[in-house]
């Protein structure tokens, strides 16, 4: 069959509009979806960066990224070992709140006893609580089934800082892991005076550990 000059331009027409079609709906695409599109990238590269961190014991990968320039969310659960901060945090142990906390840069450090990542980060969480001074408290929130032996686990361990325990994630049930963003753990997050989070990049190390205070 040979087509005459008017079929082929109009199958030309037809294969033109078809592109043209094809590419605004790819544009589209990719406009409505590129949040998600660079949401997912970023994810990827934080997770590889995550357990990079993870694999040191020395490092403490920070969420601050994520919920940057936010007032932190207020904490909840069980209380253990407050007496472990001395007497200028009176009010904060009679009444563990944030707020009372204002005065002071504050170190979340998210772990759990069941978690290995976490027992290799215990003896550097543990020099941060003894080396932090007035200007850093560090609390530990640890995710747990319960409080069963956890006070034996402080005794253990040594632990030198508070531990509030907080409920594993459950289906359609907030936690606080979903309040401050934390899809893994160890992990830390930085609050800093005023009860703010700060936009800030990267890992807390020991030797860097002034340097971040002192930006307050």
């Amino acid at each position: 069959m040979t087509l005459t000059p008017p079929d082929e331009r109009r199958i030309f027409y037809y294969a033109k509009n078809l592109i043209i079609g094809f590419s605004v709906w790819a544009i589209v695409g990719v406009l409505v979806y590129r949040e998600k599109i660079v949401e997912k990238i970023n994810s990827v590269i934080e997770e590889i960066y995550i357990n990079k961190c993870m694999q040191q014991s020395t490092y403490l990968g920070l969420v601050n990224k994520r919920i940057s320039n936010e007032k932190a969310p207020e904490l909840y659960g069980a209380w253990f070992n407050l007496e472990s901060l001395d007497r200028r945090f009176k009010e904060f142990k009679k009444n563990p709140k944030l707020e009372n906390l204002e005065e002071n840069n504050v170190l979340l450090y998210f772990g759990g006893t069941w978690c290995g990542p976490c027992k290799e980060k215990v003896p550097f969480i543990k020099t941060l609580a003894q080396k932090s001074g007035k200007d850093l408290v560090v609390l530990g929130i640890y995710v747990e089934k319960d409080t069963e032996g956890i006070e034996d686990y402080i005794a253990k361990e040594k632990i030198n800082f508070p531990i509030l325990v907080t409920p594993m994630p459950e289906p359609n049930k907030p936690t606080l892991l979903d309040a401050y963003k934390i899809r893994v753990v160890p992990q830390g997050c930085l609050i800093e005076k005023g009860g703010l989070i700060p936009n800030i990049d990267g890992v807390m190390v020991s030797n860097s550990l002034e340097e971040i205070v002192d930006n307050d």
